[in-house]
């Protein structure tokens, strides 16, 4: 059973990864909680689209998902601590995929996410580029990380058989 754990800023193709290699996974995003009430996204209901995202998650958890992909930004140990400890407890590999873009691209990508862009883009970067170190050990427990680039930003376009190799769902 395992989780994965993305991350990266808006725009940098977290959900384009997740649709292209985990069609079988149970996905828990605090955007689908927007999405399903048919809503743009608006800070004052974050705090509760994350709630929502982390109740699906326990969900998830409980009835013994195989594959749980967690798609948000988790720049900060704040944002997926959680996860991790609830997925490691419940015998769940845990892996961080990184997705790593460059800003203008990803900006080029939210043009139509005003509210993103109203937020600071610029912002998001900074935290993106200062990220906090992805643990390798959580309470005695290895956790995997590998990191895709999604623009030619250094790089050609990512290896999609070595990103999909990876990921498994068994532990």
């Amino acid at each position: 059973m395992h989780v994965i754990i993305m991350r990266g800023m808006t725009g940098s193709g977290k959900t384009s990864i997740v649709k292209r290699l985990f069609k079988m996974a149970i996905v828990c995003s605090a955007d689908r909680w927007f999405e399903k009430r048919k809503q743009r996204w608006n800070p004052r209901f974050l705090e509760e689209a994350h709630e929502a995202c982390f109740s699906d998650f326990l969900e998830a958890l409980a009835n013994q998902v195989p594959l749980i992909v967690i798609d948000n930004t988790n720049l900060k140990e704040k944002d997926y601590g959680d996860y991790v400890d609830d997925a490691l407890e419940a015998g769940y590999r845990v892996t961080f995929f990184h997705v790593m873009c460059d800003p203008e691209v990803a900006a080029e990508r939210s043009k139509h996410r005003d509210h993103i862009l109203q937020h600071g883009l610029k912002s998001m970067w900074r935290h993106h580029r200062n990220m906090e170190r992805t643990p390798e050990e959580v309470d005695g427990e290895k956790v995997d990380s590998t990191e895709v680039w999604t623009s030619n930003y250094p790089g050609p376009e990512p290896d999609w058989d070595q990103a999909a190799s990876m990921v498994s769902t068994t532990a």
